[in-house]
Formats: structure tokens, C-alpha cells, sequence
């Protein structure tokens, strides 16, 4: 949804300056929920006709993402399942904190989001289970080996292990419960705004629900996100939705002065951080930016998209040894495969020092992950022609391993 911002990140690669384009953890609009389909009525069912019914019939997961102090969780938090440590399927929690896979469709709308998963796999389909040990008959998949967890930064995560279903049992696996890493000051959840009164946040609640939906209207979420603001000025999270929504307009100097408001009523939610550094560096204010993810990252250092647009801000400023210590953290993190681009800046960063063997191994890990990535053509050449110039290898060794993603909750390690 475009509540998540884009950006349009500028990095200088030695000679040449691409833009470097900002590749989103999870990626794309949190999907539009299934809603199963009524059986016939057309006739009684006979036996035969029941069983072809179930065997039709799509299979849900369903569950409900908490805090574990009780607080709000905030909008749109990512859930996934995974099969042997790869995410496969994933999802964006409704405003009530509650998400749904549907299983045997062949397609979730949150699938896939991220290059560096191979989406072409449905893992439901018969040939994916056959390939991947997934025994099926009428009606059931066989989902041993397979996981659900949530992903929010600065949180760990419960992770449910889930076995045969059929299109009859009882779709909800529960709770997945989040549990602070440690204590950190900002977080993803704005404290104040939760004291909103209770037509500001049926107002906020409209706006969201019109940027969710498959075709968001942006005009009626300003119009019920300026009267949540008008009833409660402190409403930090309206603000930000309503710099989101200034942003998809392309009114950034509107869209900035959301955010700061945002961060002026509290300044401990993370959203506006993140955007505004954003606007930053795409108004070439690295300063300001690194300014920005510096404060945030000091009060939480949890954040992968903090520590990212550190590491560009940084890189941009010429602070090398900063910036790949921001981008290295973030490679270490359970979010690392989200940001296969992270190759990219920190083989960028190993260059400008000079240490030309591992860039080059940098930006093998880059082509591997994300071998149709638009900066794909411009790095093969550039290795080609270090191979030529005899300055590396003609097959680099990765400055980095590439990271797995473990099937078990992230590490409290950022």
C-alpha cells in the first residue's frame, strides 16, 4: 500500500552516479483478505459430490498477531510462512491485528515479495509439494516443516509450527505473540496516539481503509485524516499517514512538514523518521538524513530501514567507515534478504576504500540475488572490466556469506 513511501535513493558507484532505488523489506500493498466462497445450493449434495466440494473447496490459515504488553500493534505488520528457513507466503495484518493465508489457491497477494525468493514457486501447487516432500490427497496439504511468524523490528517473534490441514478444520492457529529484543526508546508503536479520542481514531481508521484498498483514494483519506488531527492535534500516527499520503500526491514539502508534525507530537515513533530521511536523501540532504537515521538508530537500533538509509546517507557524505558499519548490521539481520541492494551499497562503500577483491565479491552476492535487478548490466561491467584490468579475480570470493534466513525467530542481534 502506499502508506509504505517510496524513495528514489541517490548513490555514486566510482564514476557514475545511478539512482539507486530503494527495494522495500516485504515489499508491495499488505493484500486484500480472501473471503471463502459459500458452498452450492444448487441441489443436495450426494456423497460423491461432497467429497469433489472439499476437494475444491481453498484452505485457510488465519491468526491474530498481539504485543506482548497488551499495546496496540501497529498497522500493517508482516507475517510469513516459511518451509526449511525460506520465506515463502506472507502477509499484512488488518487493523485489528488478525491475518489470513488461503492455501491451494496458488496465489496470496503478499506472495513473493521480495527478489530474493524464487517466485515461481507456489508451494501449494502439486508439483512444488511433490518436489519438496509436501504429501497431499482431496482436501488436505501436508504442512510439516512449514512456520508462521510476524516480523516487526525490534520485536521477536512466537513461531507456530503447523501440520495437515484440511479445508474442514478450524482455520486459526492462535496468537503469535511479539516480545521486545530489549529495551529500546522509539518504537513502531506511537504512545500518543493512542490517547486519540474515539472520533479521531474512527476517523484515522477510515483513512486507512481507503488507502488499503485496491484502488486508494487519496482524497477522502486526507479528508478524514485532517478531521482526526483537527479533534486531536498530538495524533502522531494521523500525521504520518497523512505525509504517506502527501508523498503518493508528490507534495513532498507537504508531505515533510506531516512528518515533522508527526515527530513533534512524538518523538518516539519510528514512521517519521524513516520518511523523512527519505525525503532527505532524495532531495540530495545527506546531511540531514544521516542526521535523522543517526537519532533513530541511537534509539532503537533495531531497524532495518534505519540503518539502510544510514549507510546511503553516510556513503553519500564520504563517512565510509559509518556507513558499512550501518550496512553490515543490517546484513546480519533476519532482514537481510529483504535487502539484496545491501550487496550493492556495501560493495560500492569497499570500493571507495579501495579494496576493489572484496567489492567485487560484494557484487557477485548482488548479481546472484538479484540477477534482473536494474543495476545487473551496469555491474557486470564493471567486474568485466576489473577482470580485464587484472585487479580481480575472475571468480571473487564474497566479502560476506550470504545470509540464511533461520526458521526460528530473529536473532536479538540487529
Amino acid at each position: 500500500m502506499f502508506l509504505r513511501h517510496a524513495s528514489l535513493l541517490i548513490l555514486s558507484l566510482f564514476l557514475a552516479v545511478p539512482a539507486l532505488g530503494q527495494q522495500k523489506p516485504g515489499g508491495g500493498q499488505p493484500p486484500k483478505q480472501p473471503t471463502p466462497t459459500p458452498a452450492p445450493r444448487e441441489q443436495p449434495q450426494t456423497p460423491q459430490r461432497e467429497r469433489q466440494t472439499d476437494f475444491q473447496r481453498p484452505i485457510y490459515v488465519t491468526g491474530k498477531v498481539v504485543l506482548e504488553d497488551g499495546t496496540p500493534l501497529p498497522n500493517g505488520v508482516r507475517v510469513e510462512m516459511i518451509f526449511n528457513g525460506q520465506v515463502r507466503r506472507q502477509d499484512y495484518t488488518r487493523l485489528d491485528g488478525s491475518f489470513t493465508f488461503e492455501l491451494g489457491s496458488g496465489v496470496n497477494s503478499g506472495q513473493m515479495a521480495d527478489a530474493s525468493m524464487s517466485s515461481g514457486d507456489d508451494p501449494f501447487n502439486d508439483r512444488t509439494q511433490q518436489r519438496m516432500g509436501m504429501g497431499s490427497m482431496a482436501g488436505r496439504v501436508d504442512l510439516s516443516g512449514w512456520e508462521v511468524r510476524a516480523v516487526l523490528p525490534g520485536y521477536q517473534s512466537d513461531v507456530v509450527v503447523l501440520q495437515n490441514r484440511s479445508a474442514l478444520d478450524n482455520p486459526d492457529i492462535g496468537l503469535v505473540v511479539l516480545r521486545p529484543l530489549g529495551h529500546v526508546k522509539a518504537t513502531t508503536v506511537s504512545l500518543t496516539s493512542m490517547k486519540a479520542p474515539k472520533k479521531a481514531k474512527e476517523a484515522y481508521e477510515k483513512a486507512f481503509k481507503a488507502v488499503s484498498q485496491k484502488k486508494p483514494d487519496a482524497d477522502k483519506a486526507a479528508k478524514e485524516l485532517e478531521k482526526a488531527i483537527e479533534i486531536y492535534p498530538d495524533f502522531a500516527a494521523a500525521w504520518d499517514m497523512l505525509g504517506q499520503v502527501k508523498m503518493q500526491r508528490k507534495d513532498l514539502p507537504g508531505a515533510k512538514e506531516a512528518f515533522q508534525k508527526a515527530m513533534a507530537a512524538d518523538a518516539d515513533f519510528v514512521s517519521p523518521y524513516l520518511a523523512l530521511a527519505d525525503i532527505e536523501i532524495q532531495e540530495k540532504k545527506y546531511a540531514e538524513a544521516a542526521v535523522l537515521t543517526g537519532r533513530l538508530l541511537e534509539m532503537n537500533p533495531y531497524v532495518p530501514r534505519g540503518q539502510f538509509l544510514n549507510a546511503v546517507a553516510n556513503y553519500q557524505l564520504g563517512k565510509l567507515d559509518v556507513a558499512e558499519d550501518s550496512i553490515r548490521k543490517l546484513q546480519s539481520s533476519n532482514e537481510a534478504r529483504n535487502y539484496t541492494i545491501s550487496h550493492y551499497v556495501l560493495g560500492a562503500i569497499l570500493a571507495s576504500k579501495g579494496n576493489l577483491p572484496a567489492a567485487a565479491g560484494e557484487f557477485q552476492l548482488f548479481l546472484q540475488k538479484s540477477p534482473e535487478h536494474q543495476y545487473a548490466v551496469q555491474v557486470r561491467e564493471r567486474l568485466a572490466e576489473w577482470q580485464k584490468q587484472g585487479v580481480v579475480a575472475q571468480n571473487p570470493t564474497p566479502a560476506t556469506p550470504p545470509a540464511a534466513a533461520p526458521a526460528a525467530a530473529p536473532t536479538a542481534k540487529p
